[in-house]
């Protein structure tokens, strides 16, 4: 049979010794700190320029295929931009700025960014 050391003097029993008298009360405090806060504040509700425009709505906005606007990212006619896991989309204010830089077969506006606005 092996002899075993008592817990605390073990290099884990150490460690976590130390553990419980230094970070457990650095952790307590930032919690306390964090519970005495203020509560965030909301933003106030965001301009209809400044809303976030999916790849989807964007080709339906524009009147051209995904493809097309993923092509217009690529050529820089829209800002390269990536929405929280990935997906791709455009502010509605470089959607407009970028529909006055293409060339259109018609110098009408799309009917969908008509209502858009």
């Amino acid at each position: 049979m092996r002899h075993r050391e008592p817990e605390d003097e073990t290099i884990e029993g150490r460690v976590a010794a130390e553990v419980e008298r230094r970070l457990i009360p650095l952790i307590d405090g930032l919690r306390a700190k964090l519970d005495a806060m203020p509560a965030p504040v909301q933003a106030p509700p965001s301009k209809e320029d400044d809303r976030f425009v999916t790849l989807n709505e964007a080709s339906e906005l524009m009147c051209a295929h995904r493809t097309t606007c993923i092509r217009f990212e690529k050529s820089g006619v829209l800002p390269p931009r990536r929405m929280l896991g990935g997906r791709t989309g455009w502010l509605m204010s470089e959607i407009r700025a970028a529909l006055k830089s293409i060339p259109l077969a018609s110098k009408q506006q799309p009917a969908s960014l008509a209502k858009a606005n």
